[in-house]
């Protein structure tokens, strides 16, 4: 890559808790837009717990270099998805997953940038977990391959960097209309409502719903509640998480009602109890419930 990366972020823990290990870095400067992020990690608990998949407006890309992870989707009445290395298309609920040790890297893809790698729409793909080998085909274990055989977590997301740039420089574009609802949604923070953007565009609003729902994986009204919750999730997993009544007002929820009736909605707990269900140092969120 040309431009240079920044350097990745890193820390561990250790406690009664676990043993646990985090890198993140943001990707090189020309897949700013298609990709959020990559997030390297270790993890071993020191009991069994169940891993709470908090919903966002990504497409996961997770590359497992551990054993096989069990995904059951509180809405699903279907069997428990067991993958290795997969995607999970665009989720506007939590899942529940189960394994006993977490290592790999996470890439979470843009709804634009998913659309690009795969060259498809992502609606066939909204709500399921896809194994990676039935997207990618021998390329899939290659590149786990090569990213676990990297010797520390920056020589793999210097790898990743190259790996995505061939693959997206190839993909195809959702609509050009779509692609500037989506930006302008993620501007305002997932508020923009879907009249004005569709106004924006030139589309009708019902033309611009169908285009987007079915490119992007949900529509424009859907995807900015999940834009919004994904704000407050952030501010909630903070240290030092704001008070939920300020919060609201920050995120432009009716009161404070509206954000905790958004936060139960989309991961099935209380903000206090997603709150308390974080575990320090970005071990991620971890409870017994089921769902």
């Amino acid at each position: 890559m040309r431009e240079e990366s920044a350097p990745a972020v890193t820390g561990e823990h250790r406690s009664d808790l676990g043993h646990w290990e985090r890198a993140w870095r943001r990707p090189a400067p020309p897949l700013r837009g298609l990709v959020g992020g990559y997030h390297g990690y270790r993890q071993r608990l020191a009991t069994p717990a169940v891993h709470r998949g908090v919903p966002g407006a990504v497409v996961p890309l997770v590359l497992s270099f551990g054993p096989p992870q069990s995904i059951a989707s509180h809405r699903s009445s279907g069997p428990v998805v067991t993958v290795d290395s997969f995607l999970a298309g665009v989720y506007d609920h939590h899942v529940l997953i189960d394994a006993p040790s977490f290592h790999g890297i996470q890439v979470d893809l843009t709804p634009i940038g998913a659309h690009q790698l795969l060259g498809r729409p992502l609606r066939e793909l909204t709500g399921r977990t896809v194994p990676l080998p039935a997207l990618l085909g021998p390329d899939a274990d290659r590149l786990v391959d090569d990213l676990a055989s990297a010797p520390d977590w920056p020589s793999r997301f210097h790898r990743l960097d190259r790996e995505l740039s061939a693959r997206l420089a190839a993909g195809a574009l959702p609509d050009r209309e779509v692609i500037r609802a989506w930006h302008r949604l993620v501007a305002t923070g997932g508020t923009g409502r879907v009249a004005e953007l569709a106004e924006e565009v030139g589309w009708s609003q019902r033309h611009l719903t169908a285009r987007f729902g079915e490119q992007l994986g949900l529509t424009p009204k859907r995807m900015g509640r999940l834009l919004r919750f994904e704000r407050a999730a952030a501010h909630l997993a903070r240290p030092d998480p704001p008070r939920l009544a300020e919060l609201a007002v920050a995120l432009g929820y009716t009161d404070q009602a509206h954000l905790s009736n958004e936060v139960r909605s989309f991961s099935g707990l209380s903000p206090s109890a997603l709150v308390a269900s974080h575990l320090p140092d970005a071990g991620g969120v971890f409870d017994t419930a089921n769902g």
